[in-house]
């Protein structure tokens, strides 16, 4: 029998938020978005410029395994698309006297490029706000097969549409 020595060593293993970013097609962007975490504005930014130069038309961005992330992330990603002075999320808790609503005030930096945005059963909170705000806001053609983890309205599943 043999023994052999390991050595481990503790550190942090970093798992980007924007993990797949590349041309569909010679006209279709794709990015996958897999959390609103810290940074990920700026990822999809930086996705967004590559994929342009490789003459992106349209672009795809995909939420179907997204689980969410921070509201102030997301909707720092969703400037990217969008500018809107009128508030695009309403925030109540328990305590009677927090009210907060959020615009989206910066000039948006891809404010005509066509979108579909894909959610399905594991595109939860933050990732579901994402979607509901840029499809009210007729911003982007919202595709869901299976269904989200809490109702978007106005977005009908394949189920629902037969």
């Amino acid at each position: 029998m043999t023994i052999r020595r390991l050595t481990v060593q503790k550190g942090v293993l970093e798992q980007s938020s924007v993990p797949i970013a590349a041309m569909f097609d010679s006209a279709i962007g794709y990015i996958q978005v897999t959390g609103f975490n810290h940074g990920t504005a700026a990822k999809i930014i930086e996705a967004m410029h590559s994929l342009s130069r490789q003459g992106m038309r349209a672009a795809i961005i995909d939420l179907r395994f997204n689980s969410g992330g921070f509201v102030t992330e997301t909707l720092s990603a969703l400037n990217i698309f969008v500018h809107s002075d009128k508030p695009v999320l309403h925030e109540t808790l328990r305590d009677p006297n927090y009210n907060n609503e959020s615009t989206l005030p910066e000039e948006a930096i891809y404010p005509i490029l066509p979108l579909a945005v894909l959610v399905g059963n594991n595109t939860c909170s933050a990732a579901e706000m994402f979607s509901g705000v840029l499809q009210d806001l007729d911003r982007a053609t919202i595709a869901n097969r299976n269904g989200a983890c809490t109702a978007i309205p106005g977005v009908a599943t394949e189920d629902e549409k037969s």
